[in-house]
């Protein structure tokens, strides 16, 4: 047999230099790659090229670099490390297996200039991105686009650390620090991975807007990536929070968040149609905007919650939203007030139609908590309220308010002094505004406001405390430079007006805890009148028809228990009304102040009834008008003017009111008023030519002493003496000095005057309160022996009103004791206090029939 012949020579030397190039590959490729990499660099112009390790190993797919650095115009760039592990065999399998990719320490530098991008000093030119776009996109109309579909990607470690990214061109310059990015696990084969992110912004700017950003963020979470037919689904379920962002704008504007707390959960569809749903957890920290015009911000902590899907349709997106928040304590300075809002809870939820015309129908529920507006100095608070929810709803057609709650509204406060209004309740249902058409359109089905408080106040200097500070203000901040209509200044004709908008109001309801007081010291003793609105109502309130009359019924308790009625029908925009007015068991003592300046008389007493009716109509007033005085008693305190009085009525006023007078003391006038309302035609003759006709007596004592039996003993006789046939005075009831309670025989002297009252409902009793010199000598803290022999007596101007006061008091506690003892209040009148100088003046409530 013969044996076969030996290899060539040449065929073992080709053999072990293969197995030589083989096993030399891997440090011939990483050579080869350090030279390359040296010649790109010098050749862009880079300088003190320094590599310490690079290492490409082809057959296991992995490869580092460490500390590469190079200098390139005057700038340091830097590489740490590059590390990465691929599974280069899982590429025939349409696999990308990244076992490992680690980044770290990489300072990159980019900007943007004419010739293109520059990165890290080293240029890539627009003209190579652009025609690997064009190829791109030939390459896609043509079909031979590569289909990733079949790729499957998975890395199990990639990791970026110490990472500085800097961008510049003329409109933007950013500074961005990787801290670390990592993730763990992640396959597009659905599996979930961990993702890891720590970032810092340590500047934005852009010069443009003069506008600077910077802040950090940190991220942990959970992400998917699950392949569908024709795309795929993406979910990210994480946690962030932002630490210290800051913007700042001309040094001028300012956004300052001390940090926000985020649980978001996210899902994208990327299949024939893209879908959307993120729902989100977020807390935010302390927040501050500051513009030249104010500052806004709050401190706590705030709460955000919601969800929300996106999806796209044919020629657009659809939206539906559905979130709350919560937000406390929120501060708002801006040209000198404050505003404080403790609370704000807001519920959203609705669709969106993001087409060529957008469509939507947005639901929401809000509730204000405790807020106050107020001047930063002076104490001036404008307003406030202590709760304010709205529900409603909102549509390219209309807004809708379903219902709007507010409580306890406060207006116009100065330190000191009570609120002008507080404890104001306003209830507003079913608001419609129509937001589209020519003719927009407001209506309202109901608006009440069962109980508010509104006081005001005048001083003598005629000043209204509770209201001038702030008119001052708001001059204050209206007194800016005026400037001139637009259309003056550029020449431009103005716009037709748009089409007035049309108002409907259901209803209008006040009461019945609308309580109006108001005080005028400007007349002394001073004018004080509460008026509680216990019955308000209004109808079918139009503001664009001039036909349409709206019914209106009111219902007023002044104060004495006078009452007063209104019931009719009025047009505000005709205008026209008609009304029929009663008013009945008016205390005149009331007007006091204003008879005396008017007439120089003061009214001590007496009762008015009113009854009217009225029509109005293109300024056209025809009204008849009765009205009955009972018991009209006067003090001429002002000579000047009482004889001034005197000179216009041709005699005293006092005389000619008793020729008024008909036989049981009254004063009887129908006053009717016609003509033009700027001008009313009233016949003041034929008034008192009918009242004059009327007969004038005067009851005697003896009927009266009659009358009053078995009280007849507690009649004065000094009446008998004085010839004073028109009135019959009781023993008047006595009081402590400085005192306006009822002492034992007091209790026991009113019990007896109630009874004969209750008894006998035709009469009735003046009281009026009276003070003297033990009063004096109390309210001003003297020696009261010294007060009674002081001649002559001097009573200061800040001791007037106390003494007045004091009268009111006393006369208020006896009528208050009659009314519990079963007298009507019509059977009593309250005349004007008194302060009596005399010796042996009584402090007491003096009692006349």
């Amino acid at each position: 047999m013969r044996l076969p012949n030996k290899p060539p020579r040449w065929l073992g030397y080709l053999a072990l230099a293969l197995l030589a190039l083989v096993s030399a590959l891997p440090l011939l490729t990483s050579l080869g790659l350090e030279l390359f990499l040296r010649h790109w660099l010098s050749a862009q112009g880079a300088e003190n090229i320094q590599v310490e390790r690079l290492r490409v190993n082809p057959y296991s797919g992995t490869g580092s670099a460490e500390a590469l650095s190079y200098r390139l115009n005057d700038q340091d760039f830097a590489l740490q490390l590059l590390r990465f592990d691929v599974e280069l065999w899982a590429l025939w399998g349409k696999r990308v297996h990244i076992r490992e990719l680690t980044l770290t320490g990489v300072d990159l530098v980019a900007r943007q200039t004419e010739e293109g991008f520059v990165i890290d000093g080293l240029l890539l030119t627009q003209a190579a991105a652009a025609e690997s776009v064009v190829d791109a996109e030939a390459q896609q109309e043509s079909g031979a686009a590569a289909d990733y579909g079949d790729w499957h990607v998975q890395i199990d470690n990639l990791a970026f650390e110490d990472l500085k990214i800097s961008f510049h061109n003329d409109d933007i310059g950013a500074q961005l620090q990787v801290q670390r990015i990592s993730i763990a696990n992640f396959s597009s084969a659905g599996s979930e991975s961990q993702l890891h992110a720590e970032l810092q912004l340590p500047s934005l700017d852009l010069p443009s807007d003069a506008l600077n950003l910077q802040g950090g963020l940190v991220l942990d979470g959970a992400l998917q990536l699950t392949p569908q037919e024709g795309g795929w689904q993406i979910a990210l379920d994480s946690s962030v929070r932002l630490q210290s962002w800051q913007v700042q704008q001309d040094l001028d504007n300012s956004f300052q968040l001390e940090s926000m707390d985020l649980k978001l959960k996210t899902r994208i569809d990327l299949a024939e149609e893209t879908v959307v749903e993120a729902s989100w957890d977020s807390g935010l920290g302390g927040l501050q905007i500051k513009t030249p015009e104010g500052n806004l911000g709050w401190s706590s902590n705030q709460s955000l919650q919601g969800n929300l899907t996106l999806r796209s349709i044919d020629d657009g997106w659809k939206l539906r939203l559905d979130s709350n928040s919560r937000l406390r304590d929120w501060q708002l300075q801006a040209q000198g007030l404050d505003l404080g809002l403790e609370s704000v809870e807001l519920a959203l939820r609705g669709d969106l139609t993001l087409t060529e015309a957008l469509d939507y129908r947005l639901q929401w529920q809000t509730t204000l908590g405790p807020l106050q507006l107020r001047e930063q100095e002076g104490g001036l608070a404008w307003g406030g309220w202590q709760a304010l929810q709205v529900k409603g709803e909102v549509s390219p057609a209309q807004l809708q308010l379903d219902e709007l709650s507010l409580q306890q509204l406060a207006l116009l406060s100065v330190d000191k002094l009570e609120p002008l209004v507080q404890g104001l309740d306003l209830k507003v249902e079913l608001l419609q505004l129509a937001l589209q058409g020519d003719a927009p359109r407001l209506s309202v089905a109901q608006v009440s406001v069962p109980r508010a408080q509104v006081r005001a106040e005048r001083k003598k200097d005629g000043s209204l405390p509770q209201l001038d500070p702030f008119l001052e203000a708001a001059q204050r901040f209206n007194s800016g430079p005026e400037t001139a209509p637009a259309a003056e200044v550029s020449g431009e004709t103005e716009a037709p007006d748009a089409e007035a908008l049309a108002v409907d109001v259901g209803l209008i309801e006040l009461g019945p805890e609308v309580v109006v007081a108001y005080e005028d010291a400007t007349v002394r003793p001073k004018f004080r009148e509460t008026i509680t609105v216990q019955k308000g109502r209004l109808k079918e309130l139009q503001l664009q028809n001039e036909q349409q009359q709206s019914p209106f019924e009111i219902g007023l308790l002044l104060s004495n228990d006078a009452t007063a009625e209104f019931k009719g029908a009025v047009n505000v925009l005709r205008p026209s009304l008609k009304m029929d007015a009663d008013l009945q068991g008016y205390q005149l003592l009331s007007v006091s102040g204003f008879s005396r300046e008017a007439t120089g008389y003061s009214l001590e007493s007496g009762r008015l009834n009113f009854t009217s009716a009225m029509s109005l109509d293109q300024q056209q007033i025809n009204s008849k008008n009765h009205i009955v005085m009972d018991g009209v008693r006067l003090r001429a305190e002002k000579p000047d003017q009482a004889e001034k009085t005197a000179l216009e009525l041709s005699m005293p006023l006092d005389q000619a009111l008793d020729l008024l007078r008909d036989g049981k003391g009254r004063i009887t006038l129908d006053v009717p008023v016609n003509g033009d309302l700027s001008d009313p035609d009233i016949s003041l003759q034929q008034i008192i030519n009918k009242a004059l006709a009327g007969a004038v007596t005067k009851t005697t004592v003896l009927a009266l002493k009659i009358m009053l039996q078995p009280y007849g003993a507690l009649m004065m006789a000094a009446d008998y003496a004085k010839g004073e046939m028109g009135r019959v005075r009781l023993e008047p009831v006595q009081f402590a000095a400085g005192q306006a309670e009822l002492d034992a025989v007091g209790l026991d002297y009113t019990g007896k005057l109630a009874e004969m009252l209750s008894t006998r409902e035709t009469l009735s009793v003046r009281l009026c309160g009276t003070t003297n010199r033990g009063d004096l000598a109390v309210l001003g803290g003297r020696d009261p022996a010294q007060v009674a022999a002081e001649s002559p007596l001097v009573v200061p101007d800040e001791l007037q009103q106390p003494l007045h006061d004091l009268a009111q008091a006393r006369s208020a506690a006896v009528r208050q004791q009659l009314l519990g003892g079963g007298v009507k209040a019509s059977q009593l009148q309250r005349c004007l206090p008194e302060f009596d100088g005399a010796a042996k003046a009584p402090s007491a409530v003096a009692l006349s029939m």
